[in-house]
């Protein structure tokens, strides 16, 4: 038949064109599927944070005397620094399945690297003076900064830029997890924590 001549190449194009297709689906696929699961971890890692922080106002840390003497007036006060980042620490190792040494109990685990503690600060706030006394955890010393603001309760804000009214803990950890592609990526996060006493 003289009309039909098979052009050269063709095939080779059709294919080429099909595999890149295929290729860039599957990129744009591998993406969203990373940015799905980044964003769900990321919540799970967030809502551990914020419950390791409530764990420091365990009936424990808190000063029970000024509670028992003044019911009427919601003063909460951690006590104790000191025990409270061990609640603190003790509950944020269990919430994130780490070891003693910060990293990561199983090779699953979306971290991948030692939890580094950036910042972790008690605000203890009285409402009767409207005074702010603030313990910030200094990591290399292994103690606290201790510093009084008074009349600041309602104006001085967290680290994490939320108004303080009530005692507050702000901690914020950074870690690396792993991204799309196998690559790595160093992250932060940080929560604070306010409790009311519910009359």
């Amino acid at each position: 038949m003289p009309g039909l001549k098979k052009k050269k190449g063709s095939a080779y194009i059709l294919t080429l064109f099909a595999f890149l297709t295929f290729l860039l689906l599957y990129t744009i696929f591998a993406i969203g599927i990373t940015k799905y699961k980044l964003a769900a971890v990321g919540e799970i890692l967030d809502n551990s944070l914020v419950v390791s922080n409530l764990s420091v106002f365990s009936t424990n840390n808190l000063d029970q005397d000024l509670l028992s003497q003044s019911p009427d007036k919601n003063i909460i006060i951690i006590k104790d620094p000191n025990k409270a980042i061990e609640t603190w620490k003790k509950h944020m190792k269990y919430n994130f399945s780490l070891d003693d040494n910060y990293t990561p109990k199983y090779s699953t685990s979306f971290i991948k690297s030692k939890v580094d503690i950036k910042t972790f600060i008690i605000y203890n706030v009285d409402p009767t003076t409207n005074n702010i006394t603030e313990y910030k955890y200094n990591a290399q010393a292994g103690s606290f900064d201790t510093e009084n603001f008074p009349s600041q309760k309602g104006i001085m804000k967290t680290e994490n830029g939320n108004t303080i009214n009530v005692t507050t803990v702000d901690s914020n950890i950074g870690f690396t997890i792993d991204t799309i592609f196998n690559k790595t990526k160093y992250v932060t996060i940080g929560r604070d924590v306010g409790i009311y006493k519910k009359n």
